[in-house]
């Protein structure tokens, strides 16, 4: 290839003229001073070097391992034969526009070498080539391997999509702020949530969500940025004016690589439900709380697994503070469960049998007295239909314990004297004049006889009056 009368220059700027068209195309060489031949073919960037007909002229070591093809496989060859994807990516045309006189860049382009399979992408900016008297003999193509920018921004690109996925997913309305509570960022489920405020991005979030002017006393981002450290508050929503709802705030602090803190990401869950729900088992819980205390029995509810109570009336615990302790230690004063055939205990025979059960044991008063007690146990179950815990409550049966005892000896005394009396019954036949009695075997026996015999009665012998009138009138006389 011969060289022309002047040596070419590339041109580097745009406003080289564009119009100088030779007819018929010069032979072009690269330039001949061996230190920019040098230059370019170890430039850390691919260097060629096109004529008119964009056949390549000079095709440095870095295009070889871009490309995988030696220079000897290029050089003299139509680039566009060689690389036919160059049409369909539009960068005939910026060879066109080079060899008008322009300086122009392309985009991200993506190559495959059909060849080798190696792919990659490029950036490349195509400048015309001119002799020292501005006749355009060519152009020069700068390419820069961008392949690994690439991937690394398609790896971040992808991590980003995943991020927003798990954002856009997540239920609870997610913010983020920047240091000055600006919101920078949010998720569907807070925009639909103040989808009334719209846009929400680049405006305060106490004025968008509290419609507020200042900042609000309670914020947890505030504290968040202030502290460091996650902080959680209930605030009102819509906003403090009009609350018809309650959200969960909970504010993270959003640190950058060097641990700083530049803002604060927020999540914001409704537990509007939650807290009604709250408010009711609260009501239910006080008003089971009243009716327990108001019991006239000893009355409370203990877990299974350790014996601890869970709930007590005052009458359980006796003025005491019954939290921590176990059902033996409040009603017995003991560390160890009730056993033994005289106190056996309520909660282990619940959990045996799955019923309920009654039980007598001996409990001391607060005076220290020992009172009967008759203990009742109410299983209750969980899900899987296992005794978790039991309704224990006691009735004080001691009066009717005395009673019964007195009632008891009452019986045994009448016995005994049922035993030691003798009773008569039936028909005795008496004789009208002597008034002898005939016994059962036809023997007649004087009636004192007769009585102490079937008896317990004893006589002693006198004398009536009239009697002693009619029998003894001498003696009855001297009276």
């Amino acid at each position: 290839m011969a060289a022309s009368d002047q040596t070419p220059t590339p041109a580097g700027r745009a406003e080289a003229n564009s119009e100088h068209n030779p007819a018929t195309p010069r032979a072009l060489s690269f330039p001949a001073e061996p230190g920019l031949r040098a230059m370019a073919g170890s430039a850390g960037v691919g260097v060629i070097l096109y004529d008119r007909d964009l056949r390549i002229q000079f095709w440095n070591a870095f295009m070889e391992n871009l490309s995988g093809r030696k220079a000897d496989e290029v050089l003299g060859k139509c680039t566009l034969e060689l690389f036919p994807h160059l049409r369909a990516q539009g960068v005939d045309q910026l060879f066109q526009e080079a060899l008008a006189g322009k300086t122009v860049s392309s985009g991200d382009i993506p190559f495959i070498i059909p060849d080798t399979g190696k792919a990659g992408w490029v950036q490349g900016t195509y400048s015309p080539y001119m002799t020292p008297d501005g006749a355009i003999v060519g152009l020069v193509a700068i390419l820069h391997d961008i392949s690994i920018r690439k991937a690394l921004e398609e790896k971040l690109r992808t991590k980003e999509e995943f991020l927003r996925g798990v954002l856009d997913s997540v239920q609870d309305g997610i913010n983020v702020l920047d240091h000055d509570l600006n919101i920078l960022m949010t998720n569907p489920s807070q925009e639909k949530r103040y989808a009334a405020g719209m846009p929400l991005r680049g405006k305060k979030c106490f004025q968008v969500y509290q419609q507020r002017h200042e900042v609000c006393t309670w914020c947890p981002s505030v504290r968040a940025l202030q502290t460091g450290v996650r902080q959680t508050a209930v605030v009102p929503y819509p906003d403090a004016r009009n609350p018809t709802g309650w959200l969960e705030l909970t504010a993270f602090p959003l640190r950058n690589s060097r641990g700083e803190i530049i803002g604060v990401v927020e999540l914001n869950r409704d537990i509007t439900e939650k807290k009604k729900n709250d408010e009711s088992l609260k009501q239910q819980k006080a008003f089971l709380e009243t009716v327990i205390e108001s019991l006239p029995n000893p009355f409370c509810v203990i877990n299974v697994a350790d014996h601890r109570i869970v709930m007590a009336n005052t009458h359980a615990s006796q003025q005491k503070d019954w939290h921590g302790l176990t059902c033996h230690q409040l009603t017995h004063h003991r560390d160890t469960p009730c056993e033994g055939a005289v106190h056996r205990c309520p909660l282990q025979e619940v959990q045996r049998t799955g019923q309920p059960v009654i039980l007598e044991h001996i409990h001391p008063d607060a005076q220290g007295n020992k009172r009967n007690i008759e203990v009742h146990g109410y299983p209750i179950f969980d899900d899987q239909g296992q005794v978790v815990q039991i309704i224990e409550y006691g009735l004080d049966i001691t009066e009717r314990r005395l009673f019964e005892e007195e009632r008891d000896q009452l019986i045994v005394d009448l016995q005994r004297a049922l035993k030691e009396v003798k009773t008569l019954s039936g028909l005795l036949p008496i004789c009208a004049w002597c008034k002898k009695i005939r016994d059962d075997k036809g023997y007649w026996n004087q009636l004192e006889s007769y009585m102490g015999k079937h008896t317990e009665a004893q006589f002693s012998h006198s004398i009536c009056p009239d009697c002693m009138q009619a029998h003894f009138p001498d003696l009855d006389d001297e009276k």
